[in-house]
């Protein structure tokens, strides 16, 4: 919880569209899934 805090933190400032969102998303999906 502690890391996909960090993470969410890190992503934060990133996410100014709904578009950005998603790709996101993916990027963490993708993270989560080879950790």
């Amino acid at each position: 919880p502690e890391r996909l805090a960090a993470v969410g933190d890190l992503f934060a400032p990133l996410l100014r569209s709904p578009q950005d969102l998603r790709g996101a998303a993916g990027r963490l999906r993708r993270f989560l899934g080879g950790a």
